[in-house]
């Protein structure tokens, strides 16, 4: 009886230790900051090493995430009630995460969302909560305080035009109304071409037959995809905003320590082939993280408004602009 009493006893231990350890090597997972609530067309998001299409509403967004566009575009929802539509021939990069300011006593952390524009064009508007709202490209950043405005980048400069509110701006924008760079500002990306060949180069590993080469491709779409990450950080290291450079420069260090382990995985899998006397194909994935040069400030002329530090503005017409800011209620956001 008592050797009984004692099996169960340790027994019911030994289940409470496995459970233990199920929870404590458990992967959590991130919570999603936004959803996608409407599209139309072809639309990619890459969410760490993984890229798939976007197939209907409802689908998660997390902080780190990228979206791409092609001829279609993509509304967004976050959870704070913040909306976007990202226009045609985009790639942005999404960021919701707490920050901290000031040094010692003085620190203070503030919610922060950062919608980096790589290339494209998209329209934004804050929503119910204090969460701070930063648009973002290469060259500028914009702190948006309870606003809507079109943002976009052309791989050289970064405009801005607000249909309420204002923005404190860091860089160089050009000011007002203006057109999607289109389809032809995408094919002179780096980060979106790259982007949708590793998105390619994900569907063929995902179609690949079951045999000992699957895990090599599989490998080698995943450093594909994180190579789209850590170019969309060397770039940003680069930025004006000495917080979004500080950023970006702790990212790099993150996504070459993903990527080594991935790498590892890669290796073991190509060991694993020849062992079994298959032949690895070469790889077009690129051995180290690319290096992108720092992008160029266009030069200011007498049709643009910039800013080259931090200011508070009002919606404006700029003499670009051959039409008038939106009247309240705000119109539809601008293609």
């Amino acid at each position: 009886m008592k050797n009984q009493l004692l099996y169960k006893k340790t027994l019911l231990v030994v289940v409470f230790v496995m459970f233990g350890l199920i929870l404590l090597h458990a992967s959590p997972v991130a919570a999603a900051i936004g959803k996608i609530t409407g599209f139309k067309g072809d639309a990619i998001i890459q969410s760490g090493a993984a890229i798939a299409k976007v197939t209907k509403a409802g689908m998660p967004l997390n902080d780190g995430d990228l979206v791409a566009t092609q001829s279609g575009e993509v509304n967004i929802t976050f959870n704070d009630g913040a909306v976007m539509k990202v226009n045609s021939y985009s790639n942005i990069q999404l960021q919701e995460r707490t920050e901290q300011s000031g040094t010692w006593i003085f620190k203070t952390s503030q919610s922060a969302r950062r919608i980096t524009c790589m290339v494209g064009k998209l329209w934004y508007k804050t929503g119910a909560s204090n969460t701070k709202s930063y648009l973002q490209s290469p060259t500028a950043v914009a702190g948006l305080r309870g606003s809507d405005g079109d943002f976009g980048y052309d791989n050289v400069r970064t405009y801005l035009n607000m249909y309420s509110g204002d923005a404190a701006v860091i860089g160089s924008v050009i000011r007002g109304f203006f057109d999607n760079p289109g389809i032809s500002a995408a094919q002179k990306s780096s980060v979106y071409q790259s982007m949708q060949r590793a998105y390619q180069q994900t569907v063929q590993a995902q179609e690949a037959p079951p045999t000992v080469l699957k895990p090599v491709v599989q490998a080698q779409a995943k450093i594909a995809a994180l190579d789209v990450a850590q170019q969309v950080a060397a770039i940003m290291k680069s930025n004006p905003d000495a917080v979004v450079a500080s950023q970006a420069s702790q990212a790099l260090v993150t996504l070459g320590t993903i990527t080594a382990t991935v790498r590892t995985d890669l290796g073991k899998a190509i060991g694993d082939a020849q062992k079994a006397g298959v032949t690895v194909p070469t790889t077009t994935v690129p051995a180290t993280t690319t290096t992108v040069p720092a992008p160029t400030t266009a030069p200011t002329t007498a049709a643009s408004t910039t800013s080259t530090s931090t200011t508070s503005t009002t919606s404006t017409t700029s003499s670009m602009s051959t039409t008038t800011i939106c009247p309240s209620p705000p119109c539809e956001p601008k293609q």
